[in-house]
């Protein structure tokens, strides 16, 4: 399950930052973002990882081309190509993106020993609580990643989207 609301919280980030950027970056941004969006919920509403190997090598392509624009372009000047896209919430993604991997890394080690002779039953009240906390950091990192967002920007200052309506 928390690989799914990581996956959901990377999702956001991806089509929030996909908004206001140049058509062929939010073109890629946003297919990211969908199909994290996809996978996360979809890991959440079931049991178990779905897709594991997919999973792990889907959650390392954000990562790894958003480093590449790093390498290439450096963070201090992203260049027009990606000027759009900010920082924070593109380093937030790529921390949820990471936490996927290590559950679905995790996840597979525990199947694997499962295997093995049983070492009794999983999980009890530690385990609620740590999904709880981990679940409510994902929370707080994916709202203030989508706050420093072109979304986050018009909500604060009422434009776009969120401008009032007159009727």
């Amino acid at each position: 399950m928390l690989a799914g609301l990581a996956a959901v919280g990377a999702g956001l980030i991806h089509l929030a930052s996909a908004i206001g950027s140049p058509p062929a970056v939010a073109a890629v941004v946003a297919v990211i973002g969908v199909a994290e969006l996809g996978w996360g919920v979809i890991a959440v509403a079931g049991r178990g990882i779905p897709l594991p190997n997919a999973a792990r090598v889907g959650a390392l392509v954000p990562v790894v081309l958003w480093v590449l624009v790093l390498l290439v372009a450096g963070p201090a000047q992203l260049g027009p190509f990606t000027s759009a896209l900010r920082l924070a919430p593109m380093l937030a993604a790529s921390a949820l993106d990471l936490v996927v991997v290590a559950c679905v890394a995790v996840v597979g080690r525990r199947a694997a020993t499962r295997r093995s002779p049983s070492r009794g039953p999983a999980g009890g009240r530690g385990a609620v609580i740590a999904l709880a906390l981990c679940g409510a950091a994902i929370a707080v990192l994916t709202a203030a990643a989508l706050g420093a967002t072109e979304v986050g920007d018009q909500a604060r200052t009422g434009t776009g989207f969120f401008a009032p309506h007159q009727h």
